[in-house]
């Protein structure tokens, strides 16, 4: 604020006094010049600061007011003027940019008396305001004059005049106090529970006066439900104490039901015994404030994450340069210095210093290759330039020495907006490998001629026959021993391709056809099986295989191959399978036949065991009777087991929802059983539920239960341990004892292998077939089996189960028979 030095003297002044209000310097600045050869002015920045300024004795004549202002706009100034009955008729000159009609309207509506539209002419300003000033001096020399007659009259005036100022001038700065901060003023009288609100509460939480009850309670009631109890506790501790100041933060209930952010600041007046008699505070709402600090930390974290996204895009753009398998680098003009180069650029030059380098100083040994001579040149025309294969002696090791080598390189220049080159990119791939190894082509071409030759040897020997087929002219150049396999003169010659497809097997032509165009249109290999059928009437198995050449365009041009009579090795290969299938069958056969007999007597021993009146030695002699046809029935039942596995390639199964708990449960009981002499420990953790075979999986435990019984000492125990995860099953069992030798682990689910026998176990040993069926069911469940065995950790033997079982189709035996 620039206020005059005497306020109250500018009455006297032949020139009227306008007060000016505008935020802009430079604005203020132009209105001051334009009104000061006629008035006096004052400036101020804000509204509140202007309305502080005002008295009775101080207005001005004339108030110049900008429409935009930070706080307090201009229209708001004028109804705060209008609004007061001793500023109610000061003139108000608003500056505004906005010409169209409504706007006019709602500024003489707001309380203007007159508006200059921005960007002004001075004289029109100053025409404007002298206008109003006069206009207001006339009107206040009306005063006066009635003024002077009320004195007459009355002789107390003045001082009634003095105390209404005083009143007049505290209660502007109220409710200036009160609106310059946007605050909801209160005053709470703790003896009597009465609240005094001012306009604030109408204003800033839209509260009509109608509304708001005079009372402490009101106020509790539209605190937040999570705020209320911590509020109400804050300002009673803080009353019942000593202290004169009370501040919190909470959520108040706007008229219109929503929430309002406010900050609460409250002195409170205590008599000489600290009693408090008076409370007066002010809610300020800083619900935009906490908005804006939300979306500004939300604003940060989206910077902060942003700038992390621009540093790892930036280091992997760094790490792809540094990596990329080609020599990368940039020159920049004028001096040609190097401002980048990668890894690979620097490796070539023996990692000596090239960024911050020009070229010629870096790279001495390229002057006169070519190299430098056409970087000037891509320089001085702004073309890119690109060779293939260009040679360049190089020292690699920095030592002098020069190494021939070749690139394929190109200089891409970089353009400024004015199409001046900036900056010149080298990118080049080495070559020189590729181009020695041309060289040698050459040299090993005799070197090939002759090995063709062994080569054509060593194919005689082994019956092999080779050939190459023109596909231009459809005539395949067959050798003499490829003639000798089909039975005609041993003689290289030409033939029609009609020729060998007249040779070939009827029902196999069609096949071997297809075979050969799908090689010549895939550009790929040749591969198949046929019969043929010899002059002398004779039919054999030939394999051919081959493969498409093409010439430098990647056009096909010939397909060579060759072939071989696989007549005998098909007659073996076919005898051993009808050899292996009839010993399957005769297993299956023998297996079904014995398991007939085995029944009956373990039905016959089961009564006879039952029966009482039998002597000790005969009873012996049942038990071994009965323990004997179990162990042939389970012989049998690996051997069935081991034929379906072998015939069809897994073991049929039966899956059910069942609980492996359970299954290991009953198992461990009825292994336990039989061997009452050995200790058998049992534990399970987390889920057993699952889609299995409990058959299935009662043999497999079964079999390694008994397994590890059998390869354990009898005054060790064996531990099952069964496991329930997130996605399947484990099962653990494990026993001490001498370990499985390391060379036998590898074959030891294989069939008809068996652990380190024992003296004692020769009784009873079983035919080598359980680890092996133990392994097919795993299979067939989808599962794994593995072993470790060490003499310090004992063998372990674990099962792992994915929780359902794949479909499976129950099978049948060779008899005819289910199998389950």
């Amino acid at each position: 604020m620039n206020p005059p030095s005497d306020v109250t003297s500018a009455q006297a002044s032949p020139l009227p006094l306008v007060w000016v209000l505008d935020d802009s310097p430079a604005e203020t600045e132009v209105i001051r010049r334009a009104l000061a050869p006629t008035c006096q002015v004052a400036t101020f920045a804000d509204g509140p600061a202007l309305l502080e300024a005002l008295g009775p004795q101080s207005a001005p004549e004339v108030l110049v007011v900008d429409w935009f202002l930070p706080g307090m706009t201009g229209l708001e100034v004028c109804r705060f003027l209008r609004g007061n009955p001793a500023t109610t008729h000061l003139p108000v000159l608003l500056l505004t940019s906005n010409t169209q009609p409504p706007d006019v309207v709602e500024g003489l509506t707001a309380g203007a008396n007159d508006y200059v539209f921005k960007p002004f002419r001075p004289a029109e300003l100053a025409a404007r305001v002298g206008a109003l000033a006069r206009w207001e001096r006339t009107r206040r020399q009306a005063l006066e004059d009635e003024r002077a007659r009320r004195l007459l009259a009355e002789g107390t005036l003045t001082e009634v005049q003095l105390a209404e100022e005083r009143a007049w001038r505290s209660e502007l700065r109220f409710r200036l106090a009160a609106r310059a901060t946007r605050d909801a003023v209160w005053e709470w009288d703790p003896r009597t529970d009465s609240v005094d609100w001012t306009s604030g509460v109408h204003e800033v939480f839209g509260y009509a006066p109608s509304d708001v009850r005079d009372t402490f309670d009101w106020k509790v009631e539209r605190l937040h439900p999570e705020d209320r109890e911590r509020v109400v506790k804050g300002i009673q501790a803080t009353m019942a104490g000593t202290e004169h100041e009370w501040q919190d933060a909470y959520r108040f209930r706007r008229a219109n039901g929503t929430w309002a952010h406010v900050v609460d600041r409250c002195h409170i007046v205590r008599d000489a015994k600290d009693r408090a008699v008076q409370v007066v505070g002010a809610m300020q709402d800083v619900t935009e404030r906490q908005e804006a600090e939300a979306a500004r930390a939300r604003l940060l974290e989206l910077e902060r994450r942003a700038r992390e996204e621009a540093d790892r895009q930036r280091a992997l753009l760094a790490t792809l340069f540094e990596q990329v398998p080609a020599l990368l680098g940039v020159l920049r003009a004028p001096e040609q210095r190097f401002v980048v180069a990668n890894a690979r650029l620097r490796q070539l030059f023996g990692n000596r210093p090239l960024v911050g380098r020009p070229i010629r100083e870096a790279l001495p040994e390229l002057e006169g290759q070519g190299f430098l001579e056409l970087l000037d040149t891509v320089f001085a025309t702004g073309e890119s330039f690109s060779a293939r294969e260009m040679p360049a002696r190089v020292d690699r090791r920095n030592d002098g020495e020069l190494s021939e080598s070749y690139f394929d390189f190109m200089y891409q220049p970089m353009l400024s907006a004015e199409g001046q080159v900036e900056a010149v990119i080298l990118f080049a791939v080495e070559v020189t490998d590729t181009m020695l190894a041309r060289r040698k082509e050459t040299a090993l071409a005799g070197a090939l001629r002759e090995s063709e030759q062994r080569l054509r040897s060593a194919l005689a020997a082994a019956n092999v026959g080779t050939w190459r087929l023109d596909l231009a002219s459809r005539m395949i150049l067959r050798d003499a021993n490829y003639n000798r396999i089909l039975g005609l003169e041993a003689r290289e010659a030409a033939f029609p391709l009609d020729d060998v497809y007249a040779r070939i097997h009827p029902e196999d032509l069609p096949a071997v056809q297809e075979h050969t165009e799908r090689a010549i249109r895939e550009r790929g290999t040749l591969e198949a099986e046929y019969r043929i059928l010899r002059s002398d009437g004779t039919v054999r198995w030939l394999r051919d295989q081959g493969r498409v050449l093409t010439n430098e365009r990647g056009e096909p041009t010939h397909l060579t191959g060759a072939l071989a009579d696989i007549t005998e090795p098909k007659r073996l290969s076919a005898e051993m399978r009808a050899r292996a299938d009839f010993e399957r069958q005769l297993i299956g056969i023998v297996s079904h036949d014995l398991r007939n007999p085995l029944s009956a007597i373990t039905l016959a021993v089961s009564v006879l065991l039952q029966r009482s009146g039998l002597d000790e030695r005969m009873e012996r002699h049942v038990q071994r009777i009965h323990r004997s046809a179990e162990r042939a029935t389970r012989m049998i039942r690996d051997l069935l087991d081991f034929t379906r596995a072998r015939q069809g390639g897994s073991l049929p199964l039966f899956p059910r929802p069942v609980d492996l708990h359970e299954v290991v449960h009953a198992v461990v009981d009825e292994v336990q059983a039989a061997s009452p002499g050995r200790r058998i420990h049992s534990e399970h953790a987390g889920s057993g539920a699952g889609t299995w075979d409990p058959d299935r999986l009662a043999q497999v435990l079964s079999n390694l239960v008994g397994n590890a019984l059998q390869y354990s000492p009898p005054d060790t125990s064996v531990r099952v341990v069964a496991r329930g995860g997130e996605h399947g099953v484990e099962l653990e069992v494990h026993n001490q004892g001498t370990p499985i030798p390391p060379e036998q682990l590898p074959r030891i689910f294989e069939p008809l292998e068996r652990g380190v026998e024992r003296a004692e176990d020769r009784g009873g040993r079983s035919i080598g077939l359980g680890l092996y069926i133990v392994r097919s069911i795993v299979q067939a469940h989808g599962g794994t089996v593995e072993v470790t065995s060490t003499a310090e950790a004992g063998t372990t033997f674990t099962v792992r189960l994915p929780r359902q079982a794949p479909a499976s189709n129950p099978g049948r035996d060779g008899m005819g028979e289910a199998v389950g």
